[in-house]
């Protein structure tokens, strides 16, 4: 998988676009690349354009990748921290993967805030408190 980080919705959100395969370890360089990122502060807002994402793995490696990106941010909590994640997903298929995710972040009391959206407009919507207190 590859990725992009696009500063031009700040100071509101980061945006960072993905595209290819999914594999083991992708998600960990995606978050140490941004929370390294000049921009970044605990609690940022982020639109991750996941439309040109390929499917997740069906062998059960790609649930095996959600459960260590789970590790990865509990981990790195206290630099993430109550951040707002807002997910546009393409192939359908990868709803189920985000969607454990979301379930995780809950199952272990982390502050992220994560939706996922079919709809660029509906994320952006939802992004709008961020880019309110960011401007206020």
């Amino acid at each position: 998988m590859k990725w992009t980080i696009d500063t031009s919705s700040l100071p509101g959100f980061l945006t960072v676009k993905t595209v290819g395969a999914p594999a083991t370890g992708d998600s960990h360089a995606l978050w140490d690349e941004l929370l390294t990122n000049d921009h970044w502060h605990s609690g940022m807002c982020i639109l991750f354009d996941n439309r040109k994402l390929e499917r997740y793995p069906s062998d059960g490696t790609g649930s095996e990748m959600i459960s260590a990106a789970l590790n990865f941010f509990e981990s790195r909590i206290e630099t993430i921290g109550n951040s707002r994640i807002a997910v546009l997903i393409g192939p359908r298929e990868n709803f189920i993967y985000h969607r454990q995710f979301q379930y995780g972040l809950s199952l272990r009391g982390l502050p992220v805030n994560m939706q996922m959206f079919f709809k660029e407009k509906e994320a952006k919507e939802w992004l709008g408190s961020c880019t309110r207190a960011a401007n206020a």
